[in-house]
Parts: C-alpha cells; structure tokens; sequence
C-alpha cells in the first residue's frame, strides 16, 4: 500500500468515526442505552384512576376517588395494593416478542395465546382524561411473562411481566375482604357484650395491659391470638345495601388509637347451629359475614381469661436476691461472680441447683382462679392473708428499666369439695 492510499483510507476511518459519534448523540436515549420497548410509553401508574375489565361478559369496574379505590356492584373499598400493583405492571410493561398472525402455528395461536373470546380479559383504564385498553392472555409457560394484544389488532406480543395473574376474575379479586387490615396501627382494643366491658390497652413497649374491668397485667399470648384471629378473618359475603337488623350484638369491638376509632365491628351469631358464617356489622364496609372460625368465642371470654396467670414473669437472669420470710426469715443473693449466698441467721454459701430449682417453680408458678379483685381486709383475714404464713419477696436489676422488686404472699387454701 502506497502513502497515497494509507492516507485515504486513514482519513475515511476519521470521518466514520466522526459519523458513529455524531448519530450517537442524536439517537433517543432509550435506543442509545438498549432500553426495553415499552408497550405504553408515557403512561404513568399513579394517573391511573379508573379501570374496566371485561372477561367472558361480566364487567369490573374499580374508579379512585380522593385516593380510595373502590369496586362496583355494590360499592365496596378496594385491596388498594392490587390495583397499585395492576396500574405499575401496565405502566412498566416492555415488548419482549411480537408474534403477526402469519407466524401462528398449532401450538402458537390465538387460543394457546389465551387471546380467544371465551378465554381473555379486556382491560380498559383512564389515565389523564384519556383511555387506553389492552387484551390480556395466559402466561407463558417460562418465565414471569403473558400474552397480550393491542384492542383491534390480530398479531400478539409477549410481555415482560405477569400481567396476566393480576387481572381479576370476578369483582371479589379487587376487593378488600379483610376483616382488618394487618397492618392497622391501633392501640387500644375494646369490647363487649354480655354485661361486661374489656380494654386492653398498648403500652410504650408494646406489652398489651387490661385497663377494664381492672387494671392487671394480660396474658399476651391470648391478646395477639384474639387480634390475629381478627387480621386472618376474610369476608365471604356482603349484604346488599339496604339490608339491616335490629338484633342486639353478641359482641362488639372497637379498635382505636388514640381517641379516633378506626374500626367498630358488632358481630351477630344467626341461630342455628349448621349456620357456618357470623354477620358482622362493619363500621367503614356495612354488613358482611365471616366464617365462624372461633373469633367471637374468644370475644366472649369472660375477662379473667385475658388476665396475665403467671405469678412472676421476670427473666430469671435479673434475679439478684430472694427474701424468704416464714417460721424464719433468710435471704437467697447472687454475689458478683454469679454464686448464690444465703444470708440470715448465718452465712454461708447457697447450692446453685436448689436456687436455679426454686427460681424456676417460682417462674412456672401460675394463677387456678381469681377469687376477688379490689378485695378488703374481711376478704384478706378470710383468705388467711392477714397474717400469711410465708411472704416472698425477689428483687431485680434490668438493663432497661433498672432495679425492680415483686412480692408474694401465701395464705390459706381450703380444697372445697362438695359434700
């Protein structure tokens, strides 16, 4: 290759390169980067504010008003969370194969595609005055992928996302049928019923405490089972608009935070005992019945069972004296490398099973029967706790709360047997 020709062809790779640089400036960004085509370029998911969807001649309707979604037919409040998840996969949807009508097959057509008549959904929504529609299909087989089809189009496309399995079936998909939302934030929980009142209120440390009928400690374990029952309820069937009863409630529970109600709901048992369901007046979604799963059981507790039955609930590890007052009085104290000293008459040190021993029966130890709250001293002598015959008193450190002290004390029991 001569000079001449070295140059030339020097000078032409400049100008290609020159050229490449240029017509990557002025390409869109989406194509310069290999972006995804999308499917509905433009449309945002939050300006979505109604949607139809059509499937096999049954229509559903859901519109947003004030940032509540609610579905048609009758009116009731939507699962917000799977319209928003509806809306984002519409907004976000990318072309991943465009399949014309000419390249159909037997096991690649209109019916494998899910798009025939008896089989697709059309989805219609508004988004900033304007409507936009879609045909949904079947997942595909691999992969979070479905066929759809632009409305008055033959060919399909297959897009990147599982449309498909968001798309209701019937107007119960969209709508909210929990009894209460799992994420509720309240913390106060009343009810009553059957001439008696129970509050249990939320404390700073997320302990549940009874305020009514008497303010005890409360068995936590029956609390969050009582309040999961309620988060795992599901509404099976809503009444229509006007249908309403005058029967007086078996139960009713309010739950609040603060002094706002968030949710009231009164619950009424129909007679018969084959009945399955329980009707349940609620305060934001009117009548609706709930399978009798053992919830309103638990709501006609009497308040005794909400009540905190163990004797001492402190960690045992906090424990750093007990005080044992009887015939004698002695004390049982942890020393500061972790041995146990008796203290009293003499002192001498304590055998560590026999306290751990002790610890623990006192730990396990739980309440049989309240026999009588606010009691007087006539309730106390008729006990034998006017003078008990051993008083127990422990003493405690927390890294939390810092030095603490329960007391015990033991009186008479009298086995009554009937004669």
């Amino acid at each position: 290759m001569n000079p001449k020709e070295l140059k030339w062809l020097s000078g032409l790779a400049v100008l290609l390169a020159f050229a490449c640089v240029i017509n990557s400036l002025l390409a869109p960004v989406g194509q310069a980067l290999g972006q995804a085509e999308r499917l509905f370029p433009g449309l945002a998911a939050d300006s979505i504010d109604s949607f139809t969807v059509n499937r096999g001649g049954t229509n559903i309707v859901a519109q947003r008003t004030d940032g509540q979604w609610r579905v048609a037919d009758p009116d009731y409040p939507a699962h917000p969370e799977r319209l928003q998840r509806l809306a984002k996969l519409l907004a976000e949807a990318t072309v991943s194969q465009r399949i014309a009508e000419a390249d159909w097959t037997e096991t690649g057509n209109e019916t494998t595609f899910g798009l025939n008549d008896d089989a697709k959904a059309v989805v219609r929504w508004r988004s900033d005055g304007q409507e936009q529609s879609i045909e949904v299909g079947a997942p595909a087989l691999f992969g979070r992928q479905t066929y759809v089809r632009l409305l008055g189009k033959r060919d399909a496309i297959l897009v990147d996302n599982d449309l498909a399995n968001w798309v209701p079936h019937n107007a119960d998909d969209w709508r909210d049928l929990r009894l209460v939302p799992e994420n509720l934030d309240f913390d106060s929980l009343r009810f009553w019923g059957q001439s008696r009142t129970v509050l249990l209120t939320r404390e700073p440390s997320g302990t549940w405490r009874m305020k009514e009928p008497i303010d005890t400690g409360a068995d936590q374990s029956v609390i969050l089972q009582l309040i999961k029952r309620m988060q795992l309820a599901r509404i099976v069937q809503i009444a229509p608009g006007s249908t309403a009863t005058e029967a007086e409630p078996d139960a009713t529970v309010r739950l609040a935070k603060g002094n706002e109600t968030l949710v009231e709901l009164a619950f009424r048992k129909p007679e018969g005992e084959d009945e399955p369901n329980i009707w349940v007046t609620h305060s934001t979604r009117g009548r609706v019945a709930i399978q009798d799963d053992g919830l309103l059981t638990l709501l006609r507790l009497p308040h005794d069972q909400f009540r905190n039955r163990a004797i001492f609930r402190r960690p045992l590890d906090e424990v750093t004296s007990v005080t044992v007052d009887t015939v004698k009085k002695f004390s049982v104290s942890k020393k500061a490398d972790g041995a146990w000293q008796v203290e009293g008459e003499r002192t001498f040190p304590a055998d560590t099973l026999l306290v751990n021993n002790m610890l623990t029966t006192i730990r396990d130890g739980q309440v049989i029967d309240f026999i009588k709250d606010n009691a007087t001293s006539e309730d106390f002598k008729k006990e034998g706790l006017d003078n008990p015959w051993m008083n127990l008193k422990i003493d405690g450190a927390s890294s939390t709360t810092g030095t603490w002290n329960e007391a015990v004390a033991f009186g008479t029991f009298e086995d009554r047997k009937s004669g």
